[in-house]
């Protein structure tokens, strides 16, 4: 059986964010990272031999790029952080740390940490709302270091 499928590699797929992730040697401390998103989408041939038009599917990536793009990335189910509002403040705590960062600044994700492999989850549910052919999700939080997600 035949398979048809994209792969949207564009340069523009990234995004600049900072993060920590609890309870590891060096990336506990706040850093950042210059993210770039590629995608894998698969599907049956529409009526104008296309799985997907490819616009469809980068405009809806880009989208989601920008809407993390310039965050603090803050995980909102991870267990080991208190999280707090306080006026337009946001309060972060962990065993030995406590952040506070305008709240504006900040992007709540739910997922349990903010590693690559968590925002690939967290990038292919959100484009599965919109592009149901979405297949695979990938994020480079630089050259050589790439984390993926499926579902199957």
């Amino acid at each position: 059986m035949a398979v048809h499928g994209l792969v949207i590699d564009d340069p523009k797929l990234n995004f600049s964010s900072s993060h920590f992730i609890v309870d590891h040697d060096k990336c506990e401390r706040l850093h950042g990272h210059n993210y770039h998103v590629k995608i894998e989408l698969e599907g049956a041939l529409q009526e104008d031999s296309m799985v997907l038009d490819f616009k469809v599917a980068k405009d809806a990536a880009r989208r989601l790029c920008d809407h993390l793009d310039h965050r603090i990335l803050v995980p909102e189910k991870s267990p080991l952080l208190e999280i707090e509002e306080h006026g337009s403040q946001l309060e972060v705590k962990s065993r030995d740390k406590r952040y506070s960062f305008p709240r504006e600044d900040c992007l709540l994700l739910p997922i349990p940490a903010t590693t690559a492999e968590e925002l690939a989850g967290h990038i292919y549910r959100e484009l599965k709302k919109r592009l149901p052919q979405i297949k695979k999700v990938y994020v480079a939080e630089s050259e050589g270091s790439v984390a993926y997600y499926s579902e199957g």
